[in-house]
């Protein structure tokens, strides 16, 4: 997925992954 540059958007798509 594309990693978005919010921290918290980082954390959110980590345990989607």
């Amino acid at each position: 997925m594309v990693v978005s540059t919010h921290p918290l958007m980082v954390s959110t798509l980590g345990q989607s992954s």
